[in-house]
């Protein structure tokens, strides 16, 4: 493998520390595994260039190391504007870099999120000929619909639009099977283009022992009682990871003398705030807002069971850090969440939308410590399946086939 290779990487969002704007760049699962691949391959000896949307307030301009650059593109923009033109802005900018920069580089790889910015992309760095491979991370035929009636038939434009971006590059890479056979299938893209590389964790590395005062100024700093058990949820507040469920599980758990923490932000968060509230419960549940990556390793170890109420779900790479830590978890039998518990189950799963069900293995995993242990070690076990090391392989084989086929074309 020739460790020489440039690569740019586009992602819409990346991790920085910092709280602003958290309704629409929170420090979720495309900005963690983002981060952590990116990391982990410049230890390899890969040299990146990553590109991703300015947030007033960062350098625009971050250089880690000498293989490792960050470039923050977009206008400045207040938090109102941001959720409507943080993309477009980005786009146009990013594009700007390619034409300026599109000979620096061997390759190009693109993280999908919901947006149809970086499709876009995808085509433009197709037709400037440098090779480049999607990571879908996010589908978008799945998470924006777009049907018309066109000459009696319905026509499904994300579909086409998927399509159409994904033919343009040179592989793919989905985080699960399934998503390698709906990819296929419904995507039309070819089995040889398509690599399944799921979401990692060191978990050796995450379990890295926590200070005790971290976790007493934690509690005290979101009023979280040390003679309760925590119930947590962690993620973004919006209506696809089912945030509806959880004032109804924090009335039940206030009951059962169970405290609730959901951790993160998002375009609904006053609207589960309200939510919380209406219930008349209000000392049993907290909203913390937005958390660093160390601040959800704290919450994470205060919690006694995580939940995780998706409507449909990728993958799910909070449940992974869950059980590094020996964390049992509940989550809706939905999307890439089934193959992350793997099977036997390393995760109490429970029928789509069943709130009743969901509720009611919570209350049975905190009664009943020794399905707890059950879940607890065939989490530890299920974990490895997921290690760092082997993501970084699986990558840069991708890259090594990738560059080695376009060579072979170009002959």
């Amino acid at each position: 493998m020739n460790t020489k290779i440039q690569v740019l990487r586009i992602t819409p969002h990346l991790f920085r520390p910092g709280v602003w704007p958290v309704a629409y760049d929170p420090a979720g699962g495309l900005q963690i595994q983002v981060w952590r691949i990116t990391e982990a391959l410049e230890k390899a000896g890969i040299s990146q260039t990553v590109l991703t949307s300015y947030i007033p307030g960062y350098p625009r301009s971050t250089q880690h190391s000498d293989t490792l650059g960050v470039e923050c593109c977009g206008i400045s923009l207040s938090e109102f504007f941001a959720g409507k033109l943080l993309g477009l802005t980005w786009f146009i900018s990013i594009v700007k870099w390619l034409l300026k920069n599109e000979k620096a580089y061997d390759l190009i790889h693109i993280h999908y999120n919901h947006s149809i910015w970086c499709r876009v992309l995808t085509v433009i760095a197709h037709q400037l000929k440098i090779p480049v491979i999607v990571s879908l991370n996010t589908e978008l035929w799945i998470s924006n619909n777009w049907r018309w009636l066109v000459a009696g038939r319905r026509f499904n434009l994300s579909l086409w639009i998927e399509r159409w971006t994904l033919r343009s590059s040179d592989a793919v890479i989905v985080l699960t099977s399934l998503n390698s056979a709906r990819c296929s299938r419904q995507l039309k893209v070819e089995p040889r283009r398509i690599m399944v590389i799921p979401d990692t964790i060191d978990a050796e590395t995450f379990r890295s022992q926590i200070e005790s005062t971290a976790l007493s100024d934690f509690r005290k700093r979101f009023n979280i009682p040390n003679n309760k058990k925590v119930v947590i949820y962690v993620g973004r507040i919006r209506t696809e990871k089912g945030w509806e469920d959880l004032p109804l599980i924090a009335s039940v758990l206030e009951k059962s003398g169970a405290f609730m923490l959901v951790c993160g932000d998002g375009p609904d968060y006053h609207k589960l705030k309200k939510a919380f509230d209406d219930t008349g419960c209000h000392t049993s549940w907290n909203i913390t807002g937005f958390l660093t990556p160390k601040e959800v390793r704290i919450a994470l170890e205060i919690a006694d069971i995580l939940i995780l109420p998706s409507r449909r779900e990728a993958f799910g790479g909070v449940l992974l850090e869950a059980m590094a830590l020996g964390l049992p978890c509940v989550a809706y039998s939905v999307g890439g969440i089934i193959e992350v518990a793997g099977e036997p189950s390393a995760i109490l799963l429970c029928p789509p939308k069943d709130k009743a069900a969901f509720t009611q293995a919570i209350i049975d995993l905190l009664n009943n410590p020794g399905t707890c242990h059950e879940l607890i070690a065939q989490g530890y076990r299920r974990v490895e399946d997921f290690s760092l090391k082997q993501a970084v392989e699986d990558t840069m084989n991708c890259y090594t086939r990738v560059l080695v086929n376009n060579r072979l074309n170009h002959k």
